[in-house]
């Protein structure tokens, strides 16, 4: 009896070891197999980095090689640029240089014509001889003269601007002007209407012989350092005559 109860104790045991073993190699597969399906997923992981690197990689060189291209069309177009810009710069330059002399060639007559222009534009309010004066300070400051004189054909003085000096200078040089006027246009020979004279000071003394009716004036002018015309004093004429015969 006790070797019956001996036996199925034994049984008992052997049982309960062989269901331990059971459930821990149940247990134990599960595990490996977590484990096994784990370590794919890394793996798969891994490989799709390294797919995502190669692909970026390689986009990265595209992108390095289209910068480059790019770069290298630009720097292309550049030296083509800098080919075709530098005869425009030197044509620039000779045009600039060719301006600058037409400029200088030109100045004297521009400032004639804007001479022309102030002096045919001068105020026509004053309408007595009394009114002279301020008219010829007018045609001094607009024609930047240090002297303007107005005198008969004896050199006889009827007006000066403000700021004139040496008048009996100019009278003198006046009733000179008109003897020799006289001897120029005699005999048939067009007399002159206007004479310069320039002097060792640089100055030009300009002499404009008109009429008002039938008496024969003088208008001077002296300008210190700008040329003159003997057509410079012309446009102030028909403010002087209205001046004169008012």
């Amino acid at each position: 009896m006790m070797a019956v109860a001996g036996l199925v104790g034994f049984g008992a045991a052997a049982a309960l070891l062989l269901a331990g073993y059971v459930f821990g190699a149940k247990s134990g597969r599960q595990a490996r197999e977590r484990l096994a399906s784990r370590a794919l997923a890394d793996a798969q992981e891994v490989r799709n980095l390294r797919e995502q690197v190669a692909r970026e990689q390689e986009g990265a060189g595209n992108f390095r090689e289209e910068v480059s291209k790019r770069i290298d069309a630009l720097l292309r177009q550049g030296d083509a640029l800098q080919r075709a810009v530098v005869p425009i710069v030197e044509r620039s330059e000779q045009f600039e240089g060719l301006l600058s002399v037409v400029q200088s060639a030109l100045s004297p007559l521009l400032q004639r014509e804007q001479l022309a222009f102030d002096l045919g534009a001068l105020p026509t309010k004053s309408t007595t001889h009394g009114q002279l004066t301020p008219l010829l300070d007018e045609i001094a400051e607009r024609g930047h003269f240090s002297a303007v004189l107005l005198c008969d054909d004896n050199g006889l003085p009827l007006a000066a601007n403000s700021g004139a000096r040496e008048l009996e200078r100019l009278a003198a040089t006046a009733a000179l002007l008109v003897l020799l006027a006289d001897r120029i246009g005699g005999e048939g020979v067009s007399a002159p209407l206007s004479m310069m004279i320039h002097d060792t000071d640089d100055k030009e003394t300009l002499c404009r012989i008109f009429r008002v009716r039938d008496q024969r004036m003088l208008l001077i002018a002296v300008s210190q350092g700008r040329a003159l015309s003997p057509l410079a004093l012309d446009a102030a004429l028909p403010t002087v005559d209205r001046v004169l015969t008012s």
